[in-house]
Formats: C-alpha cells, structure tokens, sequence
C-alpha cells in the first residue's frame, strides 16, 4: 500500500515538473501585462498643475464647461476657484 502511495506521489512530481517546464518554454499560462490591468491605464495631464497622472486614480469633476480630471481634490478645487486653466485670470 505505501508503495503505491510512494509511487502516486513521484509520479505527480514528475508530471508538475514537466508541465512546469513546458509552461517556461512556451510561455503557456502566462497572462500578458495588458490582462493584468497593468498598461492599459491611460495616462492623463490635469489642467490645473500639469501633473500627467493614471486615470484610474484621477478627481473627475464639471468645471470650465466640462467633465475633467484632476490629479488631486486641491487642484480641482483650485481649478473651480479660479473658472479656468492656470493664466486665465483677468
């Protein structure tokens, strides 16, 4: 009986290794950096400071006559406060 068991786990060993093996050869069962959610975040520059900044972590609010982003609440805040982009004053 623990022969049969000794030789059920070698023989699993043995096949997680080949496939391991495989899988590094042939890149199968890697996912790309894109499926990951890693580069397909766009970049965008906030009009208030200029700062380039991912989306995902962007202030979307309505000013200046539209929806934009903001790489933080003070330059969105700065941004409503003044009506419109750094130099716009006056």
């Amino acid at each position: 009986m623990l022969r049969i068991i000794f030789y059920l786990v070698l023989s699993w060993l043995i096949y997680y290794l080949i496939r391991s093996l495989i899988s590094g050869i042939t890149g199968a069962g890697r996912k790309s950096p894109e499926a990951e959610g890693g580069l397909d975040d766009e970049m965008l520059n906030c009009p208030e400071c200029a700062t380039f900044f991912p989306s995902r972590i962007g202030i979307t609010k309505r000013a200046g006559g539209g929806r934009r982003s903001f790489c933080s609440v003070a330059c969105a805040e700065k941004f409503a406060e003044r009506g419109g982009p750094p130099g716009a004053e006056g």
